[in-house]
């Protein structure tokens, strides 16, 4: 993930706001997965932009970045273990 950030990657946490709470990754959007398609070009109106799309143990995540590819977001990745296998130091808490 550190090295997509460095290429200029986008982070989308697709949790529920109240999740957020919790933490996230420092510097990520939050656009919740029931929304994500609807304010997607709102926060990246560049579709070749790399995006990785993450919630908390990777579900919701891959589900993101299925629909961002189905709808024309070709350079989209997802954290396979979500926050689970981020390093703590880009944590910020809530």
């Amino acid at each position: 993930m550190e090295q997509q950030l460095e290429r200029g990657a986008i982070l989308i946490d697709v949790r529920e706001p109240a999740e957020i709470k919790s933490g996230t990754i420092r510097n990520a959007h939050n656009i919740p997965l029931d929304v994500l398609l609807q304010e997607i070009e709102t926060v990246i109106p560049d579709r070749s932009v790399p995006i990785v799309c993450f919630c908390t143990g990777g579900n919701r995540g891959a589900i993101a970045a299925a629909a961002l590819l189905d709808h024309g977001y070709p350079n989209v990745q997802t954290l396979e273990r979500g926050l689970g296998g981020v390093p703590d130091r880009l944590l910020e808490k809530g």
